[in-house]
C-alpha cells in the first residue's frame, strides 16, 4: 500500500489542513479584532481629549470661584470682626454680660446632651 492510499495518512493530512485552516482564521479574526480596537480608539481619541479639556476648564473655572469666595468671606468676616472690636469698646458692660449668658447657655446645653448620653 503506498502513502497516498493509507486512510491515515488522508486523515491526517486532513486534520493538519484543518487545524491550519483554523489557525489562520483564529489569526484573521484578532487582526480584524486588533482592527477594530485600533479604529475605536483612534475614533474615541478626539472626544476623550474634548473631554479632559472640559473637566480641566471646569476645574480653573472652580478653582477661580474658590478664589474669588474666599476673598470675599476674608472680607466679611474682616468687617465683622471690626464691628465685633467696636462694639466691646462702646459697650464693654453689656459685651461681658453677653458673653457670659452665651457661655452659662452653653454650659447648660452641653450638660443636658451628656446627661441623655449616660441614660
Amino acid at each position: 500500500m503506498s502513502r497516498s492510499q493509507d486512510p491515515n495518512d488522508d486523515i491526517a493530512d486532513r486534520v493538519s489542513n484543518g487545524v491550519h485552516a483554523g489557525r489562520r482564521s483564529v489569526s484573521r479574526t484578532i487582526d480584524d479584532i486588533a482592527d477594530t480596537m485600533a479604529d475605536w480608539r483612534d475614533k474615541a481619541a478626539p472626544s476623550a481629549s474634548r473631554l479632559s479639556e472640559r473637566a480641566a476648564d471646569a476645574a480653573r473655572d472652580g478653582a477661580d470661584w474658590m478664589r474669588d469666595r474666599s476673598g470675599r468671606m476674608r472680607q466679611s468676616v474682616g468687617r465683622a470682626s471690626d464691628r465685633t472690636v467696636g462694639y466691646v469698646r462702646d459697650e464693654p458692660v453689656r459685651s461681658v454680660m453677653m458673653a457670659v449668658a452665651a457661655g452659662t447657655l452653653l454650659y447648660a446645653l452641653m450638660r443636658m446632651l451628656r446627661s441623655r448620653g449616660d441614660d
